[in-house]
């Protein structure tokens, strides 16, 4: 069951841990592509290893040329000194987007769930907030309902959905509960950024 695709134990948006079941199927699917096998060897309550086999040719580590862009453009005038708030409970994505965000001399705060964002968004003002819509305590969801309800009409904070679900159903919920926009997952950093300069320059942000 494990490597079945989007097969979880807690499908809740407030489970505890995230994801949306596709990973140790494409994982399977790779391994199998490059003639190999995956299993896992799991004890109850105590651990579980994953293990793969794979076949690969020899090569000459000095024969291959590694060429990564170090700097990418994304647009011509990017805004300054944003502050952004970051709803997500994945660590890694929090690394990965704290990382770019840095890179762009912007402010960053995280909250681990929808339940620390709407405290953060008591005590401080913030241009953009990048909410993942599944998280533990609170999901995105349900914390953009409380934060326009809070908003009314005295002040309006671009609301960017991060969701593994981009199905038309989907999209049409996080619009529906007042997000301004969406973004799927895994994140195409290139077009967060797009994102981030489109809504923070008063453009239309539903091109999306």
């Amino acid at each position: 069951m494990l490597f079945t695709r989007f097969t979880q134990v807690d499908s809740s948006h407030t489970r505890e841990y995230g994801g949306t079941g596709l990973g140790l199927s494409i994982s399977k699917g790779i391994v199998e592509l490059m003639e190999g096998e995956v299993w896992v060897e799991s004890i109850e309550n105590e651990s579980s290893h994953f293990f793969f086999t794979c076949l690969f040719e020899r090569c000459d580590p000095f024969s291959a040329e590694l060429s990564v862009p170090l700097e990418t453009t994304i647009l011509a005038q990017e805004p300054s000194n944003l502050q952004i708030l970051l709803v997500e409970d994945d660590q890694a994505s929090q690394m990965v987007i704290r990382a770019l965000i840095a890179k762009k001399g912007w402010a960053l705060t995280v909250a681990e769930n929808g339940k620390e964002a709407l405290a953060l968004m008591m005590q401080h003002e913030f241009d953009v907030v990048l909410m993942d819509c599944q998280m533990p305590i609170m999901d995105g969801y349900e914390a953009t309902k409380f934060i326009r309800k809070q908003e009314a009409s005295q002040r309006h904070t671009y609301i960017i959905a991060m969701t593994a679900h981009a199905l038309p159903g989907d999209i049409e919920k996080c619009i529906d509960v007042g997000m301004d926009d969406y973004i799927s997952k895994p994140i195409d950093f290139k077009k967060l950024l797009e994102r981030i300069t489109v809504v923070t320059n008063g453009e239309n942000a539903s091109t999306r």
